[in-house]
């Protein structure tokens, strides 16, 4: 694992943070990896994904504090789940802030009924997060383009392709 999070040592320290069933906190170290486990937020404030990343900015601001990070890295997944926190904490502590997308999920239930409330502020937090964002990196071309429509300048945006060779799969005749 550390191998791929902290290749060649290039930090002296990476935290990692993982929500977990306990209602404890725990600290882990695995060679120059520090695993904090904190606890998994309730369901109440599950349901507000805004308070969800407010929370969880909180808890990222605490730990750049206790141990001196120096930047923070959103971990995959959805950018309004993990880059919003990433970069709330980050411009609270004055560090630099660098997020990924990988995927636009949070468009794809913009036209549904029930998420036309959301819509509106969904498109203002992800504004938000390309542009606090000291840099942006994209595993596909098209989510580069899809980020400048934005406004956000190329020399802020890495397009780093995921790490297989589609090339090397066959798509099968039928599904």
């Amino acid at each position: 694992m550390e191998r791929i999070l902290n290749p060649k040592n290039a930090f002296r320290c990476v935290h990692i943070v993982s929500f977990n069933e306990a209602h404890h906190f725990s600290i882990r170290r695995y060679g120059t990896l520090l695993l904090h486990t904190v606890p998994r937020m309730s369901k109440k404030i599950l349901r507000f994904p805004l308070l969800s990343s407010l929370r969880v900015a909180q808890v990222f601001k605490k730990l750049v504090k206790q141990y001196g990070v120096s930047l923070l890295i959103d971990s995959y997944g959805n950018i309004l789940d993990n880059g919003l926190p990433t970069v709330l904490a980050a411009r609270w502590c004055g560090i630099p802030s660098l997020v990924t997308v990988q995927n636009d999920y949070h468009q794809l239930f913009s036209t549904k009924r029930i998420y036309l409330g959301y819509t509106k502020l969904n498109n203002i937090l992800e504004h938000f997060i390309y542009r606090n964002a000291t840099h942006i990196r994209s595993v596909s071309p098209a989510l580069v383009s899809y980020i400048k429509e934005h406004g956000i300048k190329e020399s802020n945006i890495s397009y780093l392709p995921r790490a297989f060779d589609l090339s090397t799969f066959t798509q099968p005749d039928s599904f």
